[in-house]
């Protein structure tokens, strides 16, 4: 095969029979292989699956995240380009065509736009992902493509899965983009290629959470100690390459802010927002119309009153929506 599809489910029942249907009407189906792996699912998931028999390949087992489910998938499938796709996502009818035409041996990866849209798959208006071609070493920007935007080289999945799976239970994406994107090169396209579903269970949806603000860093940090040992020297310590990345520290202004007793760093808020304010001039993909509008931003998660700071997440979480792209016919 030419693409192999991995669509890992957890619970996702009502969204899933949407997402294998994306994938079997693939405009190139018959170079495109579908495995469906479900991580103990406790819905109706099974019902699900059982109803498209042997015309996909369903993988039932016990629940272990999300790192666990593409491993398990990634163990049986053939192609030579894969992509996985989240349960609760879908690909446009054309994906596997323009993944295809665009690839060439000296990729590792290619990243493309996907729509949001609500939970009945109605488009919001704005695309995520793809916003630009990262240099991993000079920090985590390779991780703002969810796992459905993603199309993968086997040659460099071979070299770095194993995904860890105690450490990217959830958010198994970010290790892959960074791993990926730090052994070769990648393209990124303009046009969206799928859907991603904004609903009440996925990350998007929670990101004003405190759990997710303090589960973003975790996973930073995770994914630089999985870097160093990929990185034979690449990647510098934890604060360097951290140091150009504003909204990690964002994140531990907010977190430290919310619940100084549990914070699960030993910070200091002066030093927290100069370190902030220092990494927004110091990001190498924003402008300097965009840097000095990020600058109060920092300094007021740091000084103002809590409620004004939640307001300042949400105006922040809308400020940066890119433009929406040009949908394929019959997306």
């Amino acid at each position: 095969m030419d693409l192999s599809v991995i669509i890992s489910n957890c619970n996702y029942a009502r969204f899933l029979d949407c997402a294998i249907r994306s994938v079997l009407a693939q405009r190139t189906a018959r170079s495109v292989q579908l495995i469906v792996i479900d991580d103990g699912s406790t819905d109706d998931s099974a019902r699900v699956l059982h109803a498209y028999g042997r015309s996909i390949t369903s993988i039932f087992k016990e629940n272990g995240g999300q790192a666990s489910a593409l491993n398990a998938g990634y163990r049986v499938c053939t192609g030579r380009v894969i992509v996985f796709l989240d349960a609760d996502d879908f690909l446009a009818p054309d994906a596997a065509e323009a993944i295809l035409t665009s690839w060439h041996e000296e990729i590792a990866r290619i990243q493309y736009p996907l729509e949001v849209v609500d939970e009945s798959g109605n488009p919001l208006g704005w695309t995520v992902g793809a916003r630009n071609e990262p240099k991993i070493t000079e920090g985590p920007f390779a991780i703002d493509t969810p796992t459905s935007g993603n199309a993968f080289a086997r040659k460099i999945l071979d070299e770095i899965l194993p995904i860890p799976e105690d450490q990217f239970k959830i958010c198994a994406d970010a290790y892959l983009n960074a791993a990926s994107s730090l052994l070769g090169r990648v393209v990124s396209l303009k046009r969206p290629l799928g859907g991603y579903r904004r609903h009440s269970r996925n990350n998007f949806a929670a990101r004003d959470d405190l759990e997710a603000v303090r589960r973003a860093i975790v996973v930073s940090f995770g994914l630089h100690a999985a870097l160093v040992r990929l990185a034979s020297g690449k990647i510098g310590s934890l604060d360097e390459w951290l140091s150009r990345y504003p909204q990690h520290w964002v994140e531990r202004i907010v977190s430290l802010r919310e619940s100084p007793s549990d914070h699960p760093m030993n910070d200091r808020l002066p030093d927290l927002i100069a370190t902030g304010l220092r990494a927004t001039w110091l990001q190498p993909y924003w402008n300097f119309g965009r840097k000095l509008a990020y600058s109060p931003l920092v300094f007021g998660y740091g000084v103002l009153p809590l409620r004004m700071v939640r307001v300042l997440r949400r105006i922040e979480g809308r400020a940066w929506k890119p433009r929406p792209g040009r949908l394929p016919q019959g997306f």
